[in-house]
């Protein structure tokens, strides 16, 4: 159960943090950005996306963390 449960943590994080780089990326290209195959061009959005996704992965084992205590006498 637990294993199951830590996957499906960092499913969601790599998924939130996925979707978030599209994102990023979309409003680099849409306010003029260039999306070239440097790193300097795709940085800020790339750390923007490893961010968010680490934080909803910690967010989310909070919250479960927090349940799971509640719940003890």
């Amino acid at each position: 159960m637990a294993l199951n449960l830590r996957k499906a943590i960092v499913r969601n994080g790599v998924m939130v943090g996925g979707l978030c780089l599209l994102v990023s990326l979309g409003l680099s290209v849409a306010t003029g950005g260039k999306l070239e195959a440097s790193l300097a061009s795709i940085g800020w959005p790339l750390l923007l996306a490893l961010g968010i996704g680490a934080f909803t992965a910690w967010q989310v084992t909070a919250r479960i963390k927090k349940g799971v205590l509640v719940s003890l006498p």
